[in-house]
């Protein structure tokens, strides 16, 4: 087994996903210039590189790691007599040792960039040179939030106690779907925020989120963000994009005021971890000595 995932199934869902491809389309329209090098991290189905030639970039180069996918994006190409302006390379967008691009197309978003490669791609890329300040990117950055509720645990006379991606689909037919169940207490939160602006990112997230002070059950966190998409503005989220994440987290019975929540971004959910904040105590001072003379 090579895979734990369809590889295919999910581009083909986002391509499909009106919202989420005409807000990408309004950001590269307002973004690639005529005669720009764009670098698009993840091409999948091609879309945002076929967008990108069309708004007049010279070349486009398309780097996708699955081969299935490589292959029918090269026919993609052809089909639309692109090939002497979309390159098609598969391999991990890591390794892309191209010139410095003028607009890098990176949505390899998933809700707080923890389980997608953005930002490790986003490092490789400033650290090879590919990537500078003056390289205009899509999404230009984001904004990651947690709220603090309850989710109901029970599914089908169980308690399930598992990661929900709460997509906005789910709701459209609740003959199909069972309910999220999900209720919010207290404010949401930002917990992370950075600008893609040629410069590094730490993939470290570490911050102090309060706990709402009610009576009713606490068991859950849910995850949101925001992109910035120049031209479109903050997109939250879309049937296929960056969909809400309810995360189980046990709190102790005397609740603390507030909890340290930390993760890796591109790390996965394994790194996440939720834990009463505890202030850090003073060292004490050392001792003046009198110098010998």
């Amino acid at each position: 087994m090579t895979s734990l995932w369809s590889s295919t199934d999910f581009p083909y869902f986002c391509l499909r996903d009106r919202q989420r491809t005409r807000a990408l389309e309004s950001a590269i329209n307002a973004t690639v210039r005529p005669g720009d090098l764009v670098l698009d991290a993840g091409a999948g189905t091609g879309i945002l590189a076929l967008l990108a030639a069309r708004a007049g970039a010279r070349r486009v180069f398309a780097v996708e790691i699955d081969p299935v996918l490589c292959d029918h994006l090269r026919r993609t190409v052809a089909a639309n007599r692109l090939e002497h302006v979309i390159m098609v390379s598969q391999d991990d967008a890591r390794n892309f040792a191209g010139a410095e691009v003028s607009v890098l197309t990176i949505e390899l978003v998933e809700t707080g960039l923890i389980d997608e490669g953005l930002i490790e791609v986003w490092n490789a890329l400033v650290a090879a040179g590919v990537v500078t300040a003056e390289t205009r990117c899509i999404p230009a950055g984001y904004v990651t939030y947690l709220q603090f509720g309850y989710a109901d645990p029970s599914f089908y006379g169980f308690s399930i106690d598992a990661l929900r991606h709460d997509w906005s689909y789910y709701d459209h037919d609740p003959r199909a779907w069972e309910p999220s169940r999900f209720i919010p207490l207290g404010h949401r939160q930002p917990v992370w925020s950075a600008s893609l602006a040629g410069l590094p990112v730490d993939p470290e997230v570490r911050a102090r989120i309060r706990v709402p002070d009610t009576a009713d059950p606490v068991n859950a966190l849910r995850l949101t963000g925001t992109l910035d998409l120049p031209g479109y503005g903050p997109f939250a989220d879309s049937p296929t994009l960056n969909g809400p994440k309810i995360i189980p987290v046990a709190l102790p019975i005397d609740r603390p005021p507030e909890v340290e929540v930390s993760y890796t971004m591109s790390g996965g959910y394994a790194t996440f971890a939720c834990r009463p904040w505890v202030p850090a105590t003073l060292a004490p001072e050392p001792e003046l000595t009198t110098p010998r003379t």
